[in-house]
């Protein structure tokens, strides 16, 4: 994303700990934070600040935020963000199903993802993955 950001007036901010190690498959995880990152960039019109986050939650999770100074998401967008195809973004913008295939694969990773309803200065998506695989993630792998 480095181009689209240098091309932008994003103030990106990391806080991002020493995390313990995630078993998952990186590149449909890599899949749901670019999404999130580009989901954010877009909603601020390439002006504003795009926070990144991540922490260890206890001993067998971690916490992945991504937060933007855009306008937030209204309650009745909120209830249907996951939904397959469902879309704020104009024709010929977005298929509306990367916030679904996104919440497929943290869910897959026995993961949660969800829009923070308490934040209030634009958006901040949480995602949450234990440290392990659950059993039939690695019987689905195959599958992905």
């Amino acid at each position: 994303l480095e181009p689209k950001l240098e091309r932008s007036e994003v103030e990106v901010v990391r806080s991002l700990d020493d995390l313990p190690v995630v078993e998952c498959f990186p590149a449909l995880i890599n899949q749901v934070i670019m999404n999130l990152l580009l989901n954010a960039l877009q909603a601020m019109d390439d002006q504003g600040t795009l926070t990144i986050e991540a922490h260890a939650v206890g001993f067998d999770a971690v916490e992945i935020a991504v937060s933007d100074t855009g306008p937030g998401v209204p309650d009745a967008v909120r209830a249907r963000i996951f939904e397959p195809f469902f879309t704020t973004k104009g024709q010929g913008e977005g298929t509306g199903l990367g916030l679904s295939l996104s919440y497929n694969i943290v869910a897959t990773h026995g993961g949660t993802i969800e829009v923070d309803p308490l934040y209030r200065d634009g958006a901040r998506f949480v995602v949450v993955l234990p440290l392990e695989l659950p059993d039939e993630a690695l019987a689905e792998g195959a599958t992905f």
